[in-house]
């Protein structure tokens, strides 16, 4: 019986070199394997990748020049060199000759395969057009459904009793977007796994109508109860002449949490509260006079200490159920339209002859799930023997369901079959992968035929220095997490023996972190961190400046000790910080004109040619053709010209400030070089002709007339 080999590959590991050298093996074995290998990977970029690895190893093969795959082919093999090198040859003329049957896809090219040969079984028409922008779909269902109302009372009636919950809740009346961002519930697989009748239970609005009243006497009981005990503990203080400040820590004490259930503030409970049940002593100050501590004695004898108690094993065991009611409330309108949005959406897609990619795995599931892969194939014209799964770490649960029967019946038939993924790199969560499939389910699910998980664990890519930090900071960020997850799990009244498959979960998915420095690095490599702190400021803003100044610090000493510019990348979390750090380089630059680093940065945004500052500059003056009185516009030219562009042409030095800055003050003089653009009234210099222009030619006036042709780059 045939085993199934995966390979957990870390960055760098060589992943790409594996999965090519197990694709030529195959096709060495066979020639004309190739016809029945399906190698699939995760993006476009990556199966052109892998597509053009295989070919231009065999090329190199066949035209007898270096190749890493030589020897360990002429010992698998045990052939010498030029019968290793012919046969690459009639390899390559073979797939080249039947280029079509070289089968590397991207998971969805190959579903969307399946789909278009079952068309007629699905009943679709066969000239239906796939739709990557699902948003476009969910917004007209959302219009049709608006639409609908006067005509559909259940709904009106369930809508209208939506925006009155919103507005008792705080909430805008308008739940339009609300509803479409719940609308995107849609296009995520827990969504497509519920069964039908239990979509069917929740189109019917009178079913809703009555569970969301349940779920509202559970949480409305709950608030009484806690209320009452809240009012009752008050009682007690007044009785004995006391308020929550007389007792240990003032206003703070454990006592204020009477007060809060009294007004329905129904937070769990701090340390001293809890640390207060039971706990006289933990009542009052240790210089409170005798009269003060009998009082506080004798409240604590008549039950307040009881309330206490009573109130904070409620919270931990009917506050759950109440926590949960209070959430489910807060969803249950928008999660009620779900079903009629989902029915708006299939009518949105028949009538445009649409079949959404995020749709495919869903469909494709009840294709393959009834039929036998013989069939499958069959219907696509292609029979697949062998597949090699690339980053299987970022594969949903419904692809690995549709993939799992074929998969089957090849390991059946004695076929190889590889996966390859690091759990480590699992970051399509969005797209609804699953990490659990490549840590263990795969191997449970495969076990029949058995599963030889295959550690790729040289690093032939990082510095020495850089690898063993990685390894350091894995293993420890992976057995820290595993604990805060523990502790979370068992606080809460879970325990290892209910949820066994919990015990270790994160650190068995990081077992295999660790890393072989594999000798090839030419240098030792160079890792530091640092923590900024603000002193005096816990606002982000202050942190960012903080962190933008020590990073250019950085980018300077790195450069100096002669690393190039070229081979450093700074990583952000989001655009914002990008831009800010793009926007802080173009600052250093210049007011540093001298200066023998480089701050010349690429991002996504200064890609856009809407961020060149000779571009914005043009731009501006077409708003201020428009608007010829528009004093901002006016300001921002000269600001944006005298601090951005006029430092950046070349052999010009610097003006002085008194140039531009007067025209800030009261007496508003414009500087010379902008009198003849800004606008003629009162402006003996201005020349109108430049409105008769073309844009193009203004576009290229504007330029010469401000130097901004001399600025390098642009």
């Amino acid at each position: 019986m045939a085993s199934l080999e995966i390979y957990k590959a870390s960055a760098g590991s060589g992943k790409t070199f594996r999965i090519v050298r197990e694709y030529l093996k195959m096709v060495f074995q066979r020639p004309g394997a190739y016809r029945n290998i399906l190698a699939v990977t995760f993006t476009n970029k990556a199966t052109a990748e892998m597509k053009d690895r295989i070919l231009k190893d065999l090329s190199s093969l066949a035209a007898g020049k270096p190749s890493g795959h030589l020897e360990y082919l002429k010992l698998e093999f045990n052939q010498s060199e030029p019968e290793i090198r012919a046969k690459a040859e009639q390899i390559l003329k073979l797939i080249l000759h039947d280029y079509s049957r070289f089968s590397v896809s991207t998971i969805d090219s190959f579903f969307q395969r399946v789909i278009r040969a079952f068309s007629r079984e699905m009943r679709l028409n066969g000239s239906y057009r796939t739709e990557l922008d699902a948003q476009m779909v969910l917004g007209e269902a959302i219009d049709r459904l608006f639409l609908e109302i006067d005509t559909n009372a259940p709904l009106k009636s369930w809508m209208l009793e939506y925006a009155d919950e919103n507005i008792k809740e705080g909430r805008s009346w308008n739940f339009r977007e609300e509803l479409t961002e719940r609308g995107q519930e849609l296009f995520k697989e827990e969504f497509k796994l519920f069964s039908e009748p239990l979509l069917q239970k929740l189109a019917d609005k009178s079913y809703l109508n009555r569970y969301s009243h349940e779920v509202r006497m559970v949480l409305d009981n709950y608030e009484l109860k806690m209320k009452g005990i809240g009012k009752e503990g008050l009682v007690l203080m007044e009785n004995q002449g006391l308020s929550f400040e007389n007792f240990k820590y003032g206003k703070s004490s454990f006592a204020n949490h009477f007060n809060k259930l009294a007004q329905g503030k129904l937070d769990l409970p701090g340390t001293r509260t809890l640390d207060a049940c039971d706990n006289p002593d933990s009542w009052y100050k240790a210089n409170d006079s005798t009269d003060l501590k009998r009082r506080i004695d004798a409240v604590y004898d008549s039950g307040l200490n009881a309330l206490l108690v009573k109130s904070i094993e409620l919270m931990k065991t009917e506050g759950v159920l109440a926590n949960t009611a209070r959430a489910i409330l807060a969803n249950l309108f928008s999660f009620g339209l779900l079903t009629d949005i989902a029915l708006k959406v299939q009518s949105v897609s028949k009538e445009k002859n649409l079949v959404l990619l995020n749709d495919s795995t869903q469909i494709l599931r009840k294709v393959i799930a009834g039929s036998d892969s013989p069939f499958v194939y069959e219907k696509m014209g292609s029979v697949y023997r062998s597949f090699m799964l690339d980053e299987f770490q970022d594969t949903s649960r419904l692809q690995w369901q549709n993939f799992k029967p074929l998969i089957e019946n090849s390991l059946a038939d004695g076929n190889r079959n590889i996966i390859v993924g690091d759990v480590k790199q699992s970051i399509y969560r969005w797209r609804n992968g699953d990490w659990n499939l490549l840590a263990t389910q795969v191997e449970k699910d495969l076990s029949q035929f058995g599963a030889n998980a295959i550690p790729l664990d040289t690093n032939w890519r990082s510095a020495r220095k850089v690898i063993d930090f990685n390894n350091i900071l894995f293993r420890e960020s992976a057995r820290l997490l595993n604990h805060d997850f523990e502790s979370t799990l068992t606080d809460s009244g879970h325990t290892f023996e209910e949820l066994p498959g919990m015990k270790g979960i994160i650190e068995k998915a990081y077992s295999d972190h660790y890393q072989r420095f594999s000798g090839k690095a030419s240098t030792d490599g160079y890792v530091r961190v640092q923590f900024i702190e603000p002193e005096e400021s816990t606002k982000k803003g202050d942190y960012r400046e903080l962190a933008i100044a020590a990073m250019i610090s950085r980018i300077e000493a790195v450069q100096a000790n002669g690393v190039r510019p070229a081979d450093i990348a700074i990583l952000v979390r989001g655009k914002f910080e990008g831009s800010m750090i793009a926007r802080a380089l173009l600052d250093r630059k210049t007011q540093n004109p001298d200066t023998p680093f480089c701050y010349d940065v690429i991002s996504n945004d200064s890609l856009i040619i809407g961020q060149s500052p000779v571009v914005r500059f043009i731009l501006n003056f077409f708003t201020l053709f428009t608007g010829p009185e528009n004093e901002i516009v006016k300001a921002d030219l000269i600001y944006g010209y005298y601090n951005y562009l006029y430092p950046l042409i070349e052999r010009v030095d610097a003006p002085s400030s008194n140039l531009y800055h007067g025209w800030f003050e009261l007496n508003r003089d414009v500087p010379e070089l902008f009198q003849p653009w800004f606008s003629p009234s009162g402006n003996d210099n201005a020349d109108p002709s430049y409105l008769s222009l073309p844009l193009f030619e203004l576009a290229s006036r504007i330029g010469q007339s401000f130097g901004l042709n001399k600025i390098k780059g642009e």
